[in-house]
């Protein structure tokens, strides 16, 4: 089986760690898309294991993978600058199990009018979403504990920021060049 598979227009790979308990754990994440997004972009929350069996391998099977990998494996992670560019997102509805939004994942998509962030991230790095100059609103949750320097520098429309009290790490220009 391959490392990386394609499912649903986006390419995503797959890791794994080990806990402090020795007990393995499987996550996706996501590296583009296929093609470019026009509209929203819906990042699921799981995908099936079997995205990572070769659709050109007609021995490839199931019984390839490993037995202690789930059959959904959750999304955790955008990688950096997954999506930076795509001009035709309006809008990001992330995965309930995200934890992570590398850098310019979202950079220069000016036409993103809102993003859903679930309560499971914990970090956005450096310039994830760098001259969004089209949202409006932006509620950062409570499990949020690192935003990265100019995270939404230039969203020039921002009208409204909730910002949590667990942040433990912000930079002054995370804001820069909002109104």
């Amino acid at each position: 089986p391959a490392d990386a598979c394609k499912y649903n227009n986006l390419w995503f790979k797959f890791d794994n760690y080990k806990d402090s308990e020795g007990e393995t754990h499987y996550e996706a994440h996501i590296y583009t898309s296929v093609e470019p997004v026009e509209g929203e972009l819906v990042i699921p929350d799981t995908i099936p294991k079997t995205a990572l069996l070769d659709p050109d391998d007609p021995d490839a099977s199931v019984d390839d993978l490993p037995d202690s990998m789930p059959d959904e494996v959750p999304v955790t992670e955008i990688h950096d600058n997954a999506f930076m560019g795509q001009t035709g997102i309006t809008s990001v509805k992330m995965s309930a199990n995200m934890k992570y939004i590398g850098t310019c994942d979202f950079a220069t998509c000016y036409n993103i009018e809102s993003i859903d962030l679930p309560d499971t991230v914990v970090r956005i790095s450096p310039q994830a979403f760098y001259f969004c100059s089209g949202i409006r609103k932006l509620n950062l949750t409570n499990s949020l504990h690192i935003v990265g320097s100019e995270a939404f520098a230039y969203c020039t429309s921002l009208e409204e920021v909730t910002v949590p009290g667990s942040l433990s790490s912000t930079s002054e220009s995370m804001f820069t060049g909002c109104h």
